[in-house]
């Protein structure tokens, strides 16, 4: 008897979003938290993120990392090449490189780290 279980998922498009900045680690480095809005999991997903400081036009830093996400979590990405002053406003825009993103709107957060 060779049997095996095979789960099927739902055709359900891809969403992460941005959810929150803050300043963590000894360092007070940057983390930027990243959310699978989905009701499947996320596997592989190849995500840039650029950093802005303030209002500027370039970005201060930019990571590439891959992310496995379960349903509905939330993950810290630790941006270690920037420091998250406190009081200090910041924009993050982050691309999802390899998989069509289903809301590119909540790519993008802006805020001062508390």
């Amino acid at each position: 008897n060779n049997s095996f279980t095979k789960e099927l998922l739902p055709d359900v498009p891809v969403d992460l979003g941005v959810v929150a900045l803050l300043a963590v680690g000894t360092e007070q480095h940057l983390a930027v938290y990243v959310r699978n809005n989905t009701e499947v999991p996320i596997l592989g997903a190849d995500v840039s993120i650029q950093v802005f400081r303030s209002d500027a036009q370039e970005p201060a830093t930019t990571a590439r990392q891959t992310l496995n996400l379960d349903p509905f979590e939330i993950v810290q990405v630790d941006i270690f090449h920037q420091v998250a002053t406190r009081g200090v406003f910041f924009r993050v825009v982050m691309e999802v490189i390899n998989l069509p993103d289903a809301d590119p709107l909540n790519n993008t957060f802006e805020g001062t780290i508390p």
